[in-house]
């Protein structure tokens, strides 16, 4: 922390602060906790990747895309270098609190969307998903074929007041990306408790729209009921409703 002292807080000739010089003071102190706590956000990122490579073992899910417990593992170990790689000093995104850090995400080719939406909601569901067609909407992202993580998971909580039409001028104001259906439904799978039905769980949220992604059925929308999970189709056309609703977005994308 003694690098700030080189800098002190210059004013411009009216005595106002001057912004350049306070903004290289938040940088300074910004590298040097950085650098303090190097080796610990490097462990910190490898023990959440570690956390999410185990929970999908145990959700089956190894399985599912035809690997053992083992293999699973080691194919995932060059993704979680790039991972460790990105976070390392200086940071490409530094781990903010109300963020997910990182979510470990498989591609539909490895685990179809129908496989997570019935293990996310504890029974088969509609025959729909079955032949049902995703396609990118504004702020969402074509995903790769392979495994990948995405950072700074935001729940969308912030976006709550806004409508759809301004939840999307807000993502392209602030360079975000909205989750998949196939990338939400892991995030629900990672965090069970991500929607809860109950209104005092702590920042918990009973419902979460899709925005990456549409269909002919209109939007995908996620709500927490007491009687478990459910899946509903909202009207794309109703860009300025679903205020009230979590809108989950991202930052950037990590693949190898």
């Amino acid at each position: 922390m003694g690098k700030i002292a080189e800098f002190g807080f210059a004013h411009d000739r009216e005595g106002r602060p001057n912004p350049k010089m306070a903004m290289s003071l938040v940088r300074a102190v910004a590298d040097a906790v950085e650098l303090r706590y190097r080796d610990e956000t490097r462990e910190y990122v490898s023990t959440r990747f570690d956390e999410q490579v185990e929970r999908y073992i145990a959700l089956g899910l190894h399985d599912a895309a035809g690997y053992t417990e083992d293999s699973f593992r080691t194919s995932l170990r060059p993704l979680a270098e790039s991972v460790k790689k990105f976070f390392d000093y200086p940071s490409n995104h530094p781990i903010r609190d109300g963020e997910y850090t990182l979510l470990l995400v498989l591609p539909e080719r490895m685990v179809p969307v129908r496989r997570l939406l019935a293990t996310f909601l504890g029974s088969n569901i509609f025959s729909v998903f079955d032949t049902l067609r995703m396609d990118v909407r504004s702020h969402g992202k074509v995903a790769p074929d392979s495994p990948y993580v995405l950072v700074g998971i935001n729940g969308g909580r912030g976006l709550l007041d806004h409508s759809i039409a301004r939840a999307d001028d807000w993502m392209e104001k602030n360079g975000r990306t909205y989750l998949s259906l196939h990338q939400a439904v892991q995030l629900f799978l990672m965090r069970p408790h991500f929607l809860s039905a109950q209104s005092d769980a702590l920042h918990a949220q009973s419902e979460a729209l899709v925005l990456g992604e549409k269909c002919s059925q209109g939007l995908i929308k996620f709500v927490a009921r007491s009687s478990g999970n459910e899946v509903l189709f909202v009207d794309e056309k109703n860009i300025h409703g679903e205020v009230g609703v979590g809108k989950p977005h991202y930052t950037t994308m990590i693949s190898v």
